[in-house]
């Protein structure tokens, strides 16, 4: 059988870094000619940013007698960037991860909208809890908030109605019920426990206000769900999404309901201004809140609908990654594969990350 080796790659490699995957390939060679080197880009990704590169990386593994293929994470699909030359497959990693490292389900217990932040510095984050501190509604909720010394100006600039006395009561609503850790690197804040969580957040609470990546953007790869959409459906959580124009629209296309028949603004995925559509997300989260507490059975179809739509998608990308890995001889099982993505040569970001733990 053959064996594989992986990398993770964003953007282009540094120059210690390329030259650190060239020796540890070839070192790979010097074992066994049977090896599959296997590229994998789990988030952001612009294929044509490290075309050529990666083209120069294929031959020279080739030329070793290995074989190469790659995988993007599949929301790289739905643009006009293309690899020709290259055997690209698209896999949702999010998900893959989510579903993996989950911990059972836990019965629910608590009647809380579920709010965990992640960095605020991103223009709907705080903001959004604002405006539950201005409302006085904060005791519907169960949420994280870490604004860490070098980007409370970031923040602060984010609520500018907000008078002094209000934005010292707005730091002192810091907290984590999921016991994420904020790393800091620089200015830059990293929430690193992204699909290892406690599940006795998600039965504390009845519903989540979900806070995605890149709310501002309306590109075709900017409409995507993450682990933050997942593992609220996989602990059957109905949901508002605060996220780019056109999730929801994304999301149903995969299968999942996605409850905006249930809001008094149904289309607030479609608002193209970013404070009506954050005035929409809040009414639509208070509007859901009182539904699931008062009559939880009107949503419950549609929850378990999502969670069966979770672990259906878990199997068929596990289908689509051992059907790519096989072409190449590998039989193996591929989640072990997808789990130790950055085996070797981690990209410049990787060793960020290292050098933040360490």
């Amino acid at each position: 059988m053959a064996h594989v080796i992986t990398f993770d790659f964003g953007g282009k490699f540094s120059p210690v870094s390329y030259q650190k995957l060239l020796t540890d390939i070839a070192t790979a060679a010097n074992t066994s000619k049977d090896v599959v080197v296997l590229g994998c880009r789990e988030e952001d990704c612009n294929p044509s940013e490290n075309y050529a590169q990666i083209l120069e990386l294929q031959k020279y593994i080739h030329n070793l007698g290995m074989k190469f293929c790659v995988l993007f994470n599949h929301y790289t699909q739905y643009t006009n960037e293309h690899m020709p030359g290259i055997d690209v497959g698209y896999v949702d990693f999010m998900l893959l991860k989510t579903i993996y490292h989950a911990p059972v389900p836990l019965a629910r217990q608590g009647n809380r909208i579920l709010f965990l932040m992640g960095k605020p510095n991103r223009p709907h984050r705080a903001p959004l809890l604002y405006k539950f501190y201005e409302h006085k509604q904060l005791d519907r909720l169960s949420w994280s908030l870490f604004v860490p010394k070098p980007i409370e100006d970031q923040v602060r600039n984010l609520i500018p109605t907000a008078s002094d006395q209000q934005w010292h009561d707005f730091l002192a609503l810091q907290r984590s019920p999921d016991g994420a850790v904020p790393l800091l690197s620089g200015d830059s804040i990293h929430i690193c426990n992204y699909f290892c969580y406690d599940a006795t957040v998600f039965a504390d609470t009845n519903m989540s206000l979900i806070s995605e990546s890149m709310f501002e953007q309306h590109t075709l790869t900017s409409a995507r769900a993450t682990e933050k959409t997942y593992k609220a459906i996989n602990n059957r959580h109905p949901f508002v999404i605060a996220g780019p124009m056109g999730t929801l629209a994304r999301l149903r296309s995969l299968g999942y309901k996605t409850f905006e028949n249930y809001l008094p603004c149904p289309d607030y995925d479609q608002e193209i201004d970013v404070d009506k559509r954050l005035e929409q997300i809040y009414k639509n989260t208070l509007a859901l809140h009182d539904l699931v507490t008062t009559d939880p059975k009107i949503l419950a179809d549609d929850v378990e609908h999502n969670y069966t739509v979770n672990q259906q998608r878990y199997q068929q990308e596990l289908d689509c990654v051992s059907a790519m890995l096989t072409k190449y001889g590998y039989c193996g099982l591929s989640i072990d594969v997808l789990m130790m993505h950055d085996q070797i040569a981690p990209n410049a970001l990787t060793e960020k990350f290292i050098q933040i733990n360490k």
